[in-house]
């Protein structure tokens, strides 16, 4: 796979732009995520009790399989010992790789969602073998209830067809058990992957490896009511978002640790902030008590890497931690979409205003 060095990346911009990691991937995140459990909600609220299952694909060695123009292997370039090494190839630590990869990831996804939405697509005809190494989709025992989903606020199209999301190199699979859709779903996306990549040849003089890998395929492309997506374990029948428990305990137990002592580095706490705005994409308020935080961070970046953290910015990582064992018991993927109020009211924060009243009740 190549890429010409003026073709328009995702976000209509060169691929030879720059992307300020520290901005754009968190949005683009917290975007997917927000769509994918949306779409999850609206299929709920039209079919309450039907099974909705959950995949992810993986494309083996995805970076490396993508060849730089000069322009763009300059800037991929790295400094070891004397030599200074320049990446013919996408490597994970070079600013253009998440855009350069996007326009390849994201046609795929393109292409997946297409068919699966195409109704004069044969799945039984038109697929790719490898999709037969899938076992049937894997339900949660009969006796678990489903949840029930709450109306929101937002129209979401009505599609029960599955959908396929994506995160620069991360797919995200959402299958209703309805109809031939799970069977559809299974095999839409190694066909989409395939028809993007170059087929292996015998007579090829260096050996390469398939572009889907067998073993990821069964790891994380099996139909599941349950499945770790973007580093968060959603059950959609339970309709329940979670952080896995093993990453909750470590990051507990790293912030007590740096309460306990009071002090702490730049480069540690550049890793927790990482780790809290990975938590604030479920709980947005709570990046209210980040602010401080980040102060903390520019103050230890000038003094030479260490900072002892005050009173108040002790507390605020207190209350943090506290938000970090919510998301770790879990959190109702209602709570999270945009829903519509079932009660609306109006305060005046003026001790002589008018008070608190509801509008539709005219009480005060």
């Amino acid at each position: 796979m190549t890429h010409d060095q003026s073709f328009p990346g995702p976000s209509g911009t060169s691929v030879n732009s720059r992307v300020d990691s520290t901005v754009l991937p968190p949005i683009m995140y917290s975007f997917v995520l927000l769509r994918t459990i949306h779409y999850i909600v609206g299929v709920w609220t039209r079919h309450p009790i039907t099974k909705i299952f959950l995949c992810k694909f993986d494309i083996n060695a995805a970076y490396r399989r993508c060849t730089l123009s000069d322009r763009t292997a300059f800037k991929s370039m790295t400094i070891f010992g004397h030599f200074l090494l320049v990446a013919l190839h996408l490597t994970f630590g070079g600013s253009p790789g998440p855009e350069l990869w996007g326009v390849i990831s994201e046609t795929i996804t393109d292409v997946g969602n297409s068919l699966l939405q195409n109704d004069h697509w044969n799945q039984n005809e038109l697929f790719d073998p490898i999709s037969d190494e899938l076992d049937n989709p894997s339900s949660l025992p009969p006796d678990i209830p489903f949840a029930q989903a709450r109306s929101m606020s937002v129209n979401i199209p009505s599609n029960d067809k599955g959908k396929v999301d994506i995160f620069i190199d991360d797919s995200i699979g959402v299958a209703p058990d309805i109809g031939d859709v799970p069977k559809r779903y299974l095999r839409v996306i190694p066909l989409a992957i395939r028809t993007l990549s170059r087929p292996l040849s015998p007579e090829d003089i260096i050996p390469r490896k398939d572009i889907i890998s067998i073993k990821k395929l069964h790891a994380e492309g099996q139909l599941c009511e349950t499945k770790t997506v973007l580093g968060w374990d959603i059950n959609t029948r339970s309709l329940l978002i979670s952080l896995p428990t093993h990453k909750a305990q470590q990051w507990i137990n790293e912030k007590n640790s740096i309460i306990e002592s009071g002090k702490t580095n730049h480069k540690v706490l550049e890793a927790m902030l990482g780790r809290l705005n990975h938590v604030a994409c479920i709980f947005p308020p709570m990046r209210h008590f980040m602010g401080r935080l980040y102060k903390a961070l520019y103050r230890a970046k000038a003094r030479k890497g260490w900072t002892v953290l005050t009173p108040t910015e002790l507390q605020d990582l207190g209350i943090n931690l506290e938000f970090i064992q919510l998301a770790q018991s879990g959190v109702s993927l209602n709570n999270i979409t945009y829903r519509r109020p079932t009660h609306i009211f109006r305060s005046d924060a003026c001790e002589f205003g008018m008070g608190e009243y509801n509008p539709i009740s005219g009480k005060a």
